[in-house]
């Protein structure tokens, strides 16, 4: 069996006999004549995988390790009879902790206080979902907007209108990009330059969905004109190119590495080889979480370590940045946006955070918090003891 794989998909080789011939290539640069005598083919986000793709090519099963199908067109998929797999929900985790970590640094570095704000959050899958228990356990309020689900006859949410979460303090993007072709409630452009205008002053808005999500041109235009928006944006409309004008402007500027993490990429990894052993009938997958094992627990340098007495976001900065260090990382990317060279850092950039951990693989000498930090640091998965 011939499988052609995208290169950064981690630790595939654990999960596949002798057998399979594996051809690793670079994501971006996967083409039809690649795949002519292949029988699968797993990607990331970064392959459009369509007519032009596949056409004449002998593959019978497509797996993507990721949550997000807009690179897929699953319609052609059906027409030809090729399964498909996605890792749905593997990287939930991973993008609650980054929207967490930078709320933190934005809060410390730009001075707010966090501890009175009304989360919005918008779609409430497999993120949002994680994201409103995570926020409710440290104790905030959280308004959720998801149209979708609210039809649904087993929906446990208190939604509220579009509007309404529009007037939250902190809004949270965690929804598919989706056109009126493809959905009632579509999301491209779902932030236009009307939906700016609803926001009040000082809220901060969190992408970390789809680029397309927000209107980039109608935020450039709203933040040009002086407005007090706070920004954090992980996903662009043209990826790997990257709206310089616009990202000069945003207060927390990452290449799409919110769902990054050695756990969440295992996750998808074995999810993605199970559905193609089942679907050609092959033997189990060879699940070795070795390495994952191995690395808990990594403990948390507390030297010169302090922190204020609350268990605000803000005070607990310093530890979700040892854990997830979004201020180099925004650093770096600033430093490349002046260099005029981001664009083509863009992948190198989200390659080198696959080995990031996620918070639960870190401990915590329970000495240099307090019984509130504590507590709330172990809610958001940190191990304290």
């Amino acid at each position: 069996m011939k499988i052609i794989v995208d290169e950064n998909i981690l630790s595939i080789d654990n999960y596949f006999s002798n057998d399979a011939q594996l051809i690793r290539l670079p994501g971006r640069a996967i083409c039809n004549q690649d795949l002519r005598d292949a029988d699968a083919l797993l990607v990331r986000s970064i392959t459009e995988v369509n007519e032009a793709l596949l056409e004449n090519t002998a593959v019978q099963f497509v797996g993507t390790a990721t949550s997000g199908l807009n690179h897929v067109d699953i319609n052609y998929l059906r027409s030809r009879g090729i399964g498909f797999a996605h890792a749905g929900g593997c990287n939930a985790n991973a993008v609650v902790e980054y929207c967490i970590t930078a709320l933190a640094y934005l809060a410390a570095h730009k001075g707010l206080k966090m501890s009175t704000r009304k989360f919005g959050i918008i779609g409430a899958g497999n993120v949002g979902s994680a994201l409103m228990k995570k926020l409710t356990q440290l104790g905030y309020d959280c308004l959720i907007y998801d149209p979708i689900l609210e039809t649904a006859a087993n929906s446990h949410f208190n939604f509220c209108s579009f509007e309404q979460v529009l007037q939250a303090d902190v809004i949270s993007l965690h929804v598919p990009l989706s056109d009126a072709s493809e959905s009632d409630f579509p999301t491209y452009h779902l932030i236009d330059a009307l939906a700016l205008q609803q926001l009040k002053p000082d809220t901060v808005l969190i992408n970390a969905a789809r680029g397309g999500v927000v209107d980039e041109q109608a935020l450039l235009d709203y933040l040009r004109s002086g407005k007090t928006l706070h920004t954090i944006f992980d996903v662009w409309q043209n990826e790997p190119t990257i709206n310089a004008l616009l990202a000069n402007l945003i207060d927390v500027v990452t290449p799409h590495i919110a769902g990054y993490s050695q756990e969440a990429k295992h996750c998808a990894t074995v999810t993605i080889c199970e559905a193609l052993n089942k679907h050609f009938s092959l033997s189990e997958v060879q699940q070795d979480f070795t390495a994952l094992s191995d690395l808990s627990k990594v403990s948390i340098d507390t030297m010169g370590l302090s922190l204020a007495n609350s268990a605000s976001l803000e005070a607990l900065s310093p530890i979700l940045l040892q854990a997830l260090p979004l201020n180099r990382l925004d650093a770096q990317c600033r430093d490349y946006l002046t260099r005029n060279i981001l664009s083509e850092k863009f992948d190198i950039m989200r390659k080198s955070l696959l080995g990031r951990n996620e918070f639960a693989a870190y401990s915590i000498d329970s000495a240099v918090v307090n019984h509130s930090q504590s507590k709330a640091l172990q809610s958001i998965g940190f191990n304290c003891s």
